[in-house]
């Protein structure tokens, strides 16, 4: 079954399904290097190489239970979303959110109002 392709604006903020094409901006403008803070906070090791993440990255766009989003402020990746772990037995799924620069994280915030 083919994921839907989801699309969503506020303001400059774009939330949409990743694509191929994103992989390398992807590496480039979020691991190179990634935040400490958002290392640690997610649980992540700070050390990724281009290989990891790419090949990462490309093989969950076709995983079946992986959604995958990106939020983006005009061109640049500045976080993601990803929905997995399904289980029809509990009827849930998981949810993960990150913004991969705490520089952004106030900017978010005031230009949304919240």
């Amino acid at each position: 079954m083919a994921k839907p392709n989801a699309y969503r604006t506020n303001g400059s903020f774009i939330l949409r399904s990743a694509r191929n094409a994103d992989a390398e901006a992807y590496y480039l403008q979020n691991f190179c290097p990634l935040d400490e803070e958002v290392a640690r906070l997610t649980g992540s090791r700070r050390d990724f190489t281009h290989d990891e993440v790419v090949s990462f990255f490309l093989s969950k766009l076709d995983a079946e239970e992986y959604y995958h989003f990106l939020l983006l402020d005009g061109e640049r990746i500045i976080g993601e979303s990803v929905i997995n772990g399904f289980s029809s037995d509990h009827d849930s799924a998981n949810f993960r959110i990150a913004i991969f620069s705490p520089m952004l994280w106030n900017h978010c915030r005031i230009t949304t109002g919240k």
